[in-house]
Order: structure tokens, then sequence, then C-alpha cells
């Protein structure tokens, strides 16, 4: 693993003591994805993943709307928080 993937880890673990939930965001094959998935593999601890490409997880967050974690903008296909 190189000095970038530590450090990247590492500015997750910090962003992560700031909120409960982290984003990443950025250009599609960069590599979000594995980064996550590095992430919560080297850390241990449960976590939740969400693709937001993915439909299963798109209706796992819908279902969260009903609890109010969730909110959806008028017109978007796409949940905030």
């Amino acid at each position: 693993m190189g000095i970038a993937r530590r450090q990247q880890r590492e500015t997750i673990r910090r962003l992560l003591k700031q909120s409960p939930v982290v984003a990443l965001l950025g250009a599609r094959q960069v590599g979000k994805s594995a980064l996550a998935r590095d992430f919560i593999a080297f850390q241990g601890q449960a976590s939740t993943f969400f693709d937001l490409e993915d439909e299963r997880d798109l209706a796992r967050l819908r279902e969260t709307t009903h609890r109010g974690a969730v909110t959806r903008t008028p017109g978007s296909t796409t949940p905030s928080f």
C-alpha cells in the first residue's frame, strides 16, 4: 500500500471524527469505491457503504427517508443528506 493510500485513509479517519458520514466524490473510475472498501477493511469496525449508482443501495437510502435521515430534492434522483 502506497503513501498516498495511507494519507487518504488518515484523511477519512480524521473526517469521521468530525462527522459520522463521509462521502467520497469524484469522476468515474478513479478509485472511490476501492478506497472506501480498503478503508472499511483496514479499520476493522462496522461500517455502511452506499454506491449511489447501485439501485439496491438507492433503495436502502430511500427506506431511511421514512425515518427522516435522508431527504430528496424535488426533481432529483440523488438522495441528499
